[in-house]
């Protein structure tokens, strides 16, 4: 889970990939949730996380800088094999 109380955003220049002070543009958060599931079988460890599982239940998007969406809901999973003891 995470959240940020509200905050003024700095912008973002692409062209001089730079953080600047610009327009007073304040941000309000929500939660934003992870799921995730962790199971080993034998020598092997595998998970399955789904990222910003609550996306449409407070908003359809969040920003942490001005002008630029973090990343949408995804599904993610992993395995970690160990070969030998």
């Amino acid at each position: 889970m995470r959240y940020n109380t509200s905050y003024l955003a700095p912008s973002y220049a692409v062209g001089l990939g730079q953080f600047y002070n610009g327009a007073d543009v304040k941000f309000a958060s929500f939660p934003v949730g992870t799921v995730f599931v962790k199971g080993t079988i034998k020598n092997t460890n595998l998970f399955v996380a789904y990222d910003y599982a609550n996306q449409n239940l407070f908003s359809n998007g969040y920003y942490t800088v001005n002008r630029y969406p973090q990343q949408q809901a995804a599904l993610k999973f992993g395995v970690s094999w160990f070969f030998f003891q």
